[in-house]
């Protein structure tokens, strides 16, 4: 009999320590799921706020485009009727997006860090995930579209104006380094002259200015989708 309770107290003693590892298993596991969970979220937080960010920047830019679009839009319209060597006047500041163009300021530092720590997989969202990792690809295609245009504008737009006597306009009416935007209040016009150059290069500076205003608008539809997403998991959770 005493054999057999200190079997028995053996046993209860094992069982004991069996439950006491499974629990301090359980305990960790448990814990470790919610440091994931919370890296998760810190992830998806900061990557939030980075593209609302980038949604207002981005904002501007279009609406930059649209103007670049718009002005060269009503030269055109006042040029082409005419025979080549006719003149007319034109507000000064409209000249100016002839030659303005604007690279997007794309703040992608989050992502970045994510990315390069090689813990993109960890993210549980399999659409967020795969949405994260098209993102570097979505960018690169539109800042392609806005070299085209600074390109084209300096390698291009500019030599071929030479001679016509707006550049010096142009580039007095063009934005400051900061980019913003002079207002045409003081009611000055020049006298622009009709050429074949004139033509050509305006209406492919407003086939770019369009180009990328798309461009930008296509990138801010899927910060949207993507904030909206976030929002949906960071609620969930």
């Amino acid at each position: 009999m005493k054999d057999r309770g200190r079997w028995l107290s053996i046993g209860a003693e094992a069982s004991a320590i069996v439950a006491g590892i499974l629990i301090a298993f359980a305990i960790d596991a448990w814990w470790e799921e919610r440091q994931e969970d919370r890296w998760q979220r810190e992830q998806l937080a900061a990557i939030r706020d980075e593209f609302e960010a980038n949604l207002e920047s981005l904002g501007r830019v279009v609406r930059m485009d649209e103007g670049i679009a718009e002005n060269i839009s009503e030269l055109l319209a006042e040029a082409r009727p005419r025979e080549i060597g006719a003149t007319f006047e034109i507000p000064s500041a409209t000249l100016a997006s002839l030659i303005h163009w604007r690279t997007s300021d794309i703040s992608t530092g989050s992502l970045d860090a994510l990315l390069a720590s090689g813990r993109l997989g960890d993210i549980d969202n399999d659409t967020i995930r795969l949405k994260l990792a098209e993102w570097p690809s979505n960018v690169h295609d539109v800042q392609e579209d806005e070299a085209l245009t600074r390109d084209f504008v300096a390698n291009v737009v500019v030599p071929g104006l030479l001679g016509q006597g707006i550049l010096d306009t142009a580039y007095r009416w063009r934005p400051s380094p900061g980019f913003r935007e002079r207002r045409a209040d003081t009611g000055e016009t020049t006298t622009v002259t009709v050429t074949p150059e004139l033509l050509e290069l305006a209406t492919v500076r407003v086939s770019h200015a369009q180009l990328s205003g798309y461009s930008v608008s296509r990138l801010r539809d899927d910060i949207r989708e993507l904030i909206d997403m976030i929002d949906a998991e960071l609620e969930g959770g």
